[in-house]
């Protein structure tokens, strides 16, 4: 009797872990969000620094090295198929004096209950593929980890904690959290959290539907978002980023705000009108001048596309897209359409 009631509980605590993933065993879903996420990494690495030095008190300069890791791992499970899962990054810390830190940082959009379970899950592969046996003993080493909520509410904890057991005792580790609506636009660019910039959009998603319905009140966001643009504007004039990092963070704000107002037509046009403005001198144009000035014909076709994609996405016709960015790029229109097809 007592072995059918431990099945029981065993069995109803591996459906509770499934219906917390709310997806099959190995697989974790993402959005668009988690590829602006990544794009960011990838294309503007080095401003990571700054929120690995607010998430844990690190002390970094900014012209560290940033090493990516692999972030694709197989689980291989007795009688299954390997199954590929993915983490949003890993990357080290590298500077003269040899690797600083190892980090993994998650970027959580809303709360599913996952969260803790896909931490222990990356961290612990990642730890494994970097074990190491000497003198019959296995050291595993985590990385410092950290989880970046884009939405957040009273009761989102500031730490998450894993807790492990082994036989005799037990311990804990903490995963500290960032909630991007905590941080306003100004402590942002004081402290030069550029990388959050794209998320800071979040402020806005509730009065989004406002904003659709209220002329006034849509030209007013628009304002605002105009402002965002600007204050990333002069941090490049002072150097704090360069070109291609401040071009690329517009278009990811753009990518951004092309996801939550996905049902706001009015807003999503508005925006484009923007940036069909003012913006664009901080934004396609730098991408293109950066490029002339390097020689970097593939740097400047993928400006060529971007713009054109930015467009499209934000409800501009491709037509006019594509002679907007003729423009901008002061090359015909037939080049355009022939770098982007």
């Amino acid at each position: 009797m007592k072995e059918e009631v431990e099945k029981r509980n065993l069995k109803a605590n591996r459906k509770t872990t499934q219906e917390l993933l709310g997806m099959p065993e190995g697989r974790y879903s993402s959005t668009p969000y988690d590829d602006v996420f990544r794009s960011l990494l990838q294309k503007c690495s080095k401003l990571i620094i700054p929120v690995v030095n607010e998430l844990f008190q690190e002390h970094y300069r900014g012209d560290e090295k940033i090493d990516s890791r692999s972030d694709t791992f197989f689980k291989d499970k007795k009688g299954q198929e390997q199954k590929k899962i993915i983490a949003d990054t890993f990357f080290r810390i590298i500077d003269a004096r040899g690797i600083r830190g190892c980090y993994h940082l998650e970027c959580q959009s809303t709360e599913d209950g996952s969260i803790l379970i896909r931490m222990f899950d990356y961290d612990s592969q990642m730890a494994l593929s970097d074990s190491q046996v000497v003198d019959g003993v296995l050291t595993v080493k985590f990385p410092k980890s950290a989880v970046l909520y884009l939405r957040s509410k009273k009761t989102t904890p500031d730490v998450l904690r894993i807790r492990i057991e082994v036989p005799e005792k037990s311990f804990e580790y903490n995963i500290p959290v960032l909630k991007v609506q905590n941080y306003e636009l100004s402590e942002i660019f004081d402290k030069k959290l550029y990388f959050l910039i794209p998320f800071y959009l979040f402020h806005y998603e509730k009065d989004l539907k406002e904003y659709e319905n209220n002329e006034k009140k849509r030209e007013v966001f628009f304002k605002e978002y105009q402002k965002i643009m600007e204050k990333l504007e002069e941090a490049r004039q002072k150097g704090d980023i360069d070109d291609f990092t401040g071009s690329y963070l517009v278009d990811m704000s753009h990518k951004v705000l092309q996801s939550l107002a996905k049902k706001y037509e009015k807003v999503r046009k508005g925006v484009a009108s923007v940036m069909t403005g003012t913006i664009f001198e901080t934004s396609s144009s730098r991408i293109r001048d950066a490029a002339l000035r390097e020689g970097r014909e593939e740097g400047r076709e993928e400006g060529i596309r971007a713009l054109v994609e930015t467009l499209t996405s934000l409800g501009v016709a491709e037509e006019k897209a594509i002679e907007i960015t003729a423009d901008r790029y002061k090359i015909s229109a037939e080049k355009v359409k022939g770098i982007v097809r």
